[in-house]
C-alpha cells in the first residue's frame, strides 16, 4: 500500500494508472492478473515508478490479494465525500477502502462529472476524505470539444484547478496528483497532440504554483489521459511536463497494459 505520509509524490518520476471503469468478471480478472503479473515480475520497477489499477469496488478484494507484494497498487474509481459512517445509502467511505489496501482514488473523472453532475464542492470533499485516510487523490480535469473549439480550454481548466487550490490546504494540495483528460479524447481514439497536452500540463502546474510557490513547480505531478495506448504512450512520457498516463480501455488487456508499463519504466530510466 502506498503511504502518502511517508512517500512524497515528488519522489516518483513516472506514473501509470489503469482505469477499468465498469468492466471485469471474476474469471476474466484472474486470467488477466495471472498474465500481467507473470510479465511484470521480471520488470525492474523502483520507488521512482508508480503503477496501479483502479477496478470496480466489487473486485477490490480479489485484486488487493493478488497485487500484494507485486509492486503494483490497487485503487478506486470513486469515493464518498462523506467521511463518517451514517445514512449515505450506496456510498463507500475512504476509511472503508483502506481495509482493501487501496492506495489511490480517482477524483472527478469526466464521466462522473458529466453523468452524475458532481459538484466542485463535492469533489474537493472527496479529495479531503481520501487524504485524511492516506489514500492518494488523482484529480481529473479536462475541457469539452466545444470548449476547445470556442477557445475556452484554458479558461475551463484554470477554473477547475482553482476550485481545488482554493478548497484544499497547501498540505493537502501537495499530496495530490492531477490528470489532464480532454473529454473529446476519452474513448474516442483521438488522443491529444503531445505538444498540446504539454501546454495544458504547464497551465495546471502554474495554477498550483500560484498557491504553493515556485519551489513546488517540479514537485507537482500531472498525468495525461485520453485514448492512451501502447503505440502512443511513449510520446507522452517523453514530454518534460507530462509525468505519466491515466489509461482507460488499453488497461483492460494485460499485454497492452504491460507494453505501456514497459515504455513507462524505460522512460523513468532515461529521465
Amino acid at each position: 500500500m502506498f503511504d502518502i505520509n511517508k512517500t512524497q509524490t515528488s519522489d516518483i518520476d513516472t506514473w501509470v494508472i489503469g482505469n477499468w471503469k465498469m468492466n471485469g468478471r471474476l474469471v476474466h480478472n484472474e486470467n488477466y492478473l495471472e498474465k500481467l503479473l507473470s510479465k511484470t515480475e521480471n520488470l525492474i520497477m523502483d520507488k521512482s515508478f508508480f503503477c496501479g489499477l483502479a477496478v470496480p469496488n466489487l473486485y477490490l478484494f480479489q485484486f488487493s490479494n493478488r497485487l500484494l507484494d507485486s509492486g503494483l497498487f490497487v485503487g478506486i474509481q470513486d469515493v464518498s465525500s462523506e467521511d463518517d459512517d451514517g445514512a449515505f445509502t450506496g456510498d463507500i467511505s475512504a476509511e472503508m477502502f483502506t481495509e482493501f489496501d487501496c492506495s489511490f482514488s480517482i477524483i472527478g473523472h469526466s464521466e462522473r462529472r458529466v453523468k452524475y453532475n458532481e459538484s466542485d464542492v463535492n469533489l474537493v470533499n472527496k479529495a479531503k476524505a481520501s487524504i485524511k485516510n492516506n489514500i492518494l487523490p488523482i484529480i481529473c480535469v479536462g475541457e469539452t470539444k466545444k470548449d476547445r473549439e470556442q477557445g475556452n480550454a484554458i479558461k475551463t481548466i484554470s477554473s477547475q484547478i482553482q476550485n481545488f487550490t482554493s478548497g484544499l490546504s497547501n498540505m493537502e494540495l501537495s499530496r495530490c496528483v492531477f490528470a489532464y483528460e480532454p473529454l473529446w479524447a476519452i474513448g474516442s481514439g483521438k488522443n491529444a497532440q503531445p505538444s498540446d497536452a504539454e501546454t495544458m500540463h504547464n497551465l495546471i502546474r502554474s495554477e498550483c504554483v500560484k498557491v504553493l510557490g515556485e519551489d513546488f513547480v517540479e514537485k507537482i505531478k500531472i498525468l495525461y489521459g485520453g485514448s492512451v495506448c501502447a503505440d502512443n504512450a511513449e510520446q507522452y512520457f517523453l514530454q518534460p511536463g507530462i509525468d505519466g498516463a491515466l489509461v482507460g480501455g488499453a488497461s483492460l488487456e494485460a499485454s497492452e497494459f504491460y507494453r505501456i508499463i514497459e515504455k513507462a519504466v524505460d522512460s523513468t530510466m532515461n529521465r
